[in-house]
């Protein structure tokens, strides 16, 4: 793209080893190349220091500022008093960015402005979601000014404002902008909470012309740190660092001749408070003891809770403030917050649960009923209880699997077929569209494979499972995602090939049977799956929905057996996930030559465009979702938009193959 000028990135880094390989790889893959990256090391006591100045040998972009301790702020003035660039941007050690992410600013340059400000991502533990912004908008003279006023709060709610957002990161500043702003940020040295919300008003008051765009920009915010400044520390000390950034943003305001705009001040001192007793309010009753005590006391948090409710207008959440207005007893605060809960579930249960319940009797009879409510019971409770279970159901798998110690699958005798195989019991002419829109992506991207549509009527052609298992399953006794789950196994073991879940949908060519030239079997780790299972030291290797295998390859052969000798002894998987039992224990018994530690990983999130359907479609977040193929719901309800992503990139997939 065209060079519009140098782009300073500014790094504050204090003891942030473990994530520093993301963080600055992710700034020397930018497309847009004029960049500068200054890494400004605030006196880290761990090996930071050390990965920082290795990354500034192999990039000449890149300067190393070392300093000693002063706090965030103090290395972000650091850094920005020895930027060059005509722009500025900021990046948390912790976070990182999408390779098109200072491109995206870039390109949003259509007039002069202060600041750029965009959507974003939050990052938890490689869960993606995103965050829009309110809407496209350029805010100038009355619009700016009523921005200022209202910046922090959302408009009639309780929520943070979503119209450009309080962070430093998810923007893009001029050099003129930030130059007004340094030497009163300077006031903010000695905070260590809210300083970011504090900056962005200082932008504000400093600027003339905001640019936001709604749409996602590739910032990857990490609120799975449990480093961070909002998630430690004793209550009394992180309460006197609220009160600390509510006078210096008190004072900050006054500066300006701001009166009218001090509630911004009791506002963000909410927001940190809350933050506070989200921490505590589950986790330590004595601590939540200490957090009401002083705040009973304390008039600065009375007053922004008169703010708040003032700007409510949702009677679920006035409920919620006047509680914490006038509940400050552990006791009490615990016996209403749980009445809430059972009267929550109560009418969950009348209004979805009895007549789902109702539905499913007339449908297919009282005992497939009852059964099918301890399914849905059981996907409720289905990750505690794989938990729970999965050294009782090691000890059970064990005699089944000893026999295949040490052996491996012999490649020359176990052929790679060209199989695809999609399942839906009821046939796709009956389908949900969302299904059939993902056969179609599956057809575009496999079209030089056999395309095995198996369904009640076709899966006796290809599968040799166990009479009984097939009959308990038409009984009602065994799920159909469980029956689902035998079914693959059984289909790779016979035929070789691709399993793909039906409702994965394919954005670009993504195909596993490749990667069966040197290993018997493939599937997919992404950042969100290696996290789900951890037991004994081995984490999750797989996505139980897309895998491939040789024909006759040891390890589904395997898994083959244990479904089928499993339920015959036991007369039961026991949890929903036992797929994902299976797999662990086959993985930490190094099962057919350790297949299950040779899968390939992706950086990239596979429920993604599942959260975005029902927002409008930007071809700009193509680029978030492209990487790996997206796991998508059969039970999508959408809504009424005619230029969401589900209508424009999954019905009509074909219309964009090109622009993804």
């Amino acid at each position: 793209m065209t060079d519009k000028g140098l782009v300073s990135i500014i790094v504050p880094v204090f003891n942030q080893e473990q994530y520093l390989n993301n963080s600055i790889t992710s700034l020397r893959r930018q497309t847009y190349s004029n960049i500068e990256i200054l890494l400004v090391n605030d006196g880290s006591t761990d090996t930071s220091g050390t990965i920082l100045h290795k990354f500034a040998c192999l990039d000449n972009r890149i300067k190393v500022i070392e300093k000693k301790n002063g706090g965030l702020v103090d290395a972000t003035l650091t850094g920005i008093e020895n930027s060059t660039g005509n722009y500025i941007c900021f990046l948390d050690p912790d976070d990182f960015i999408g390779e098109t992410f200072i491109e995206f600013f870039m390109n949003s340059l259509d007039l002069s402005y202060d600041v750029i400000a965009a959507g974003y991502l939050t990052d938890r533990n490689g869960h993606y979601s995103p965050h829009f912004l309110k809407k496209d908008e350029i805010y100038e003279k009355e619009k700016l000014s009523e921005l200022t006023e209202n910046y922090l709060l959302n408009d009639q709610g309780t929520d943070v404002s979503n119209r450009i957002f309080i962070s430093r990161w998810n923007k893009m500043y001029s050099r003129e902008c930030i130059e007004k702003v340094v030497e009163d940020f300077k006031l903010c040295r000695g905070i260590s909470l809210g300083e970011d919300s504090i900056f962005t008003y200082l932008a504000l008051k400093n600027s003339s012309k905001i640019k936001a765009v709604s749409t996602i920009n590739s910032y990857y915010y990490n609120i799975g740190n449990q480093n961070s400044m909002m998630k430690t520390g004793d209550v009394s000390i992180s309460l006197e660092k609220c009160k600390k950034t509510f006078e210096v943003f008190k004072k900050l305001i006054l500066s300006y001749k701001d009166e009218n705009n001090i509630k911004q001040a009791y506002v963000l001192y909410y927001f940190l408070v809350n933050s506070v007793f989200q921490r505590v309010r589950n986790t330590n009753e004595e601590e939540l003891k200490e957090l009401f005590s002083i705040l009973k006391k304390d008039d600065i948090y009375k007053e922004a809770l008169n703010i708040i409710l003032s700007n409510c207008n949702s009677s679920k959440e006035k409920v919620g403030i006047i509680i914490k207005k006038n509940i400050y007893n552990v006791k009490v605060y615990k016996v209403i917050n749980q009445g809430m809960q059972i009267c929550k579930g109560i009418v969950k249960k009348v209004f979805r649960e009895f007549p789902k319940f109702l539905s499913d009797t007339k449908k297919c009879g009282l005992y497939k009923a009852i059964y099918l409510r301890k399914f849905r019971n059981d996907r409720k409770n289905a990750v505690k209880n794989l938990y729970d279970n999965l050294p009782i159901i090691e000890d059970r798998i064990l005699p089944i699997i000893n026999k295949y110690k040490d052996k491996k699958t012999d490649l020359e005798k176990c052929p790679i077929e060209k199989n695809v195989f999609i399942f839906w019991w009821d046939g796709f002419d009956n389908a949900p569209n969302i299904v059939n829109a993902c056969l179609e992506s599956v057809k575009t991207y496999y079209n030089d494979c056999n395309i095995v549509k198996i369904t009640k009527n076709t899966y006796e052609k290809y599968t040799t499972i166990n009479e009984k298992i097939v009959n308990d399953f038409k009984k009602g006794v065994i799920s159909v995602q469980t029956f689902s789950d035998i079914l693959r196994f059984n289909l790779l073991m016979n035929n070789g090939g691709v399993w793909i879940d039906a409702t994965i949908f394919f954005l670009a060519p993504f195909n596993l049977l490749d990667n069966l030239k040197e290993k018997s079997f493939e599937s997919l780790e992404f950042s969100s799956s290696h996290d789900f299972l951890k037991y004994k030291e081995k984490k999750c290797s797989w996505s139980g929905y897309f895998i491939a295998s040789r024909k006759n390859a040891l390890l589904v052969t395997v898994i083959n057996e244990v479904f089928e000798k499993y339920y015959l002894k036991y007369h039961t998987y026991s949890i929903y996930f036992f797929i994902d039992a299976v797999f662990m224990i086959c993985k930490l018994h190094k099962v057919d030559d350790a297949a299950l530690d040779k899968i390939q990983y992706v950086n990239s999130d596979m429920f993604l465009l599942a959260k975005l359907l029902n927002y409008p479609d930007d071809a700009r977040c193509y680029d978030l979702i492209k990487y790996v193929p997206q796991k998508l719901m059969w039970s999508f309800q959408p809504n009424n938009s005619e230029n969401s992503f589900y209508r424009n990139v999954v019905l009509n997939h074909g219309e964009k193959n090109e622009s993804i």
